[in-house]
Formats: C-alpha cells, structure tokens, sequence
C-alpha cells in the first residue's frame, strides 16, 4: 500500500490505483491503519518544525480534494485526512534534505565553466594553474584536494600547468580518460561527443590510462595521444608541435621554417577539418608565418597565396589546388 500512498501524495494516481487504494484501506483493520501512519510518522521529523500556517493550509487542501473527490468512500476520507498529520511532515522533511543535501555538495565542491566564446584561468589550491577554453567544466572537492592525491574531474579543452609535487599525484578524470602526473604542463582536450580525447605534452611525463579497454601508456615530452572512447585504443605521436600545444589561447599558429606536412596537420587539428594538397611536390617546402586559429578562410587563403594555390571547402575538407 505503501506505493500508493506515495503515489496520492505525488498526485499521480489514475482511477484503477484510487480505486485499489480504497480497496485496500477498506480491507483493512483499524490497527493495520494505525501501524501503517505510525509507521511513516517514526521516519520524520517531529511536526513542530514546521511552520504552522504552511500546515494548517495543507490540511485544508487535502481536505477539500478529498471531500469533493467521487471516488472516495468515507473511511478514506478518514485515513487521508488523519494520514496527513504524518505525511506533510514526510513532505517537509524530504524537502529538507534535498535542499540540505544540495547546500553540503555545494560546500564540498567547487565548479568552473565556461560557455560558447568565453575562456577562463584558474589557480588551484596547489598552485596549478588551469587555463579552461570555451564550453569547458572544471569540478574539484578542496576538503580532499592536495592530500592523497590532487583529483579533478573535467570535459572540455584545457592548458594545464601543474604544480610539482612528487608525493601528491595530479589526477584528471575525464569521462572515462584518465590522465595522472607529478607536475608538468600539456594540453588536453575531452569532449564526450566528440568521440575521442586527446593530450599534447609540453614537458615532463604524463601517465595516460583508459577504463574502457585499460589501456596505459607513459608519455614523454612531445608526444601526442588521442584516445578513442568508443574503443579505448590510444594512439601515440611522436614529435607533435608543442610551439603551438594551446594555440586556442593566443588565437594563432606560428610557424618557422616548418615542413608544409607538418604545418598542414597542425592546422587540421586546430580547426577539425582534412586539408588536401593537389599539388604533392610542395609537401617538400617549408613554411615561415603566422596562421590564426579563429579563421579557416583566412588560414586556407594566407597558405594559397604563399604557394601561389587555389582552395576550396566543401564541410570538414579543404582542398589546395594550382591556379
């Protein structure tokens, strides 16, 4: 019965359940009854902790809905009418908690987002400086960090500069990407929907590890990981540009004296696009400039004009061709 009683409370009771309500009720003793508020009331608080207006009015209301309901028999009405001495304070009380409940998670945790077109830094309690890029979310317990360990949980793209301390491990948690370190600086970026994660060290080591298929791999400075979530495999590269590891946050590439392959990879992942050279025997030339991050006309058009070039982009592929 108890169900149902949840259910009247929650005014969510078609006709069939009122109907079998009252059946019940009716079938019972009136000292099954008693046990049955007895019951809910020893699991709340006494009543006078609430306030005896807000009470008094919801007496009244279930009163009413009860009299005026066709359904009702009037030993129903009896037991809703008596219950409600033990269920507006069950009420009360579970308001309660939740806004307790969600008072001491608010306490316990600190959060930092940031929306489409904004970009934020923030220094942890252990000196770690976090630099979040757009639509980022950043969530850390103070009570708990710095002192096993330094654990974060985080989505998005971010430059991390961590604080070294070789016997409290900085661990990211990432949906289900993992990276742990004792202090060095990379940038990392997880984005569920994107289907996969992806870390460029800048300097030190990085232990790099998947729930999914349990992978690990130690990377070392230079490297680039991409993580598949759908399968967990982690894709290591050697030699990844680490001059521009954060672009996002200068809004620009730079570029001196690099070979064109590696100029045009670095600008397909800062714009998430494939770029397509007609002409394959440019693939030997270097490439001195400044390419913008914010921009893939203006990226495609300062490459074009340099290598005396057309292009065209048809959705996520950019195609340079001899004029």
């Amino acid at each position: 019965m108890t169900e149902l009683e949840n259910k009247y409370i929650d005014n969510t009771l078609s006709p069939a359940e009122l109907k079998e309500l009252r059946k019940k009720v009716n079938s019972s003793t009136d000292d099954e009854l008693a046990e049955e508020m007895k019951s809910r009331w020893n699991t709340v608080m006494d009543e006078d902790d609430a306030d005896e207006e807000t009470l008094s009015r919801m007496r009244d209301e279930i009163h009413r809905r009860t009299r005026n309901n066709p359904f009702m028999t009037a030993r129903l009405q009896r037991f809703l009418l008596a219950a409600a001495a033990v269920i507006i304070p069950l009420l009360i009380f579970s308001f309660y908690k939740l806004y307790t409940e969600n008072i001491r998670i608010s306490s316990e945790q600190i959060a930092i987002s940031t929306l489409s077109g904004e970009r934020t830094t923030v220094t942890l309690p252990d000196g770690t400086k976090v630099s979040l890029n757009e639509n980022s979310r950043l969530l850390y317990a103070p009570k708990s960090f710095n002192k096993d360990e330094r654990c974060i949980h985080f989505s998005g793209e971010a430059y991390f500069n961590v604080t070294k301390n070789k016997e409290c491990p900085f661990i990211v948690d990432a949906h289900e990407v993992k990276v742990k370190v004792l202090g060095t600086k990379f940038n990392f970026r997880a984005r569920k929907e994107e289907g996969m994660a992806e870390l460029t060290l800048q300097e030190g080591c990085v232990n790099l590890s998947t729930i999914f298929s349990k992978e690990t791999v130690v990377m070392q400075r230079g490297q680039r990981a991409v993580v598949d979530y759908a399968t967990g495999k982690i894709t290591l590269t050697d030699k990844a540009d680490i001059n521009n590891i954060s672009s996002w946050r200068t809004g620009q590439l730079n570029f001196d004296d690099t070979p064109l392959l590696s100029v045009i990879t670095t600008i397909e992942n800062a714009y998430r696009v494939k770029i397509m050279i007609e002409d394959k025997n440019l693939s030997k030339d270097n490439f001195t400039g400044t390419i913008p991050t914010n921009n893939l006309n203006v990226a495609l058009r300062i490459l074009s004009e340099a290598y005396d070039m057309n292009y065209k982009v048809s959705k996520h592929i950019a195609v340079l061709t001899g004029k």
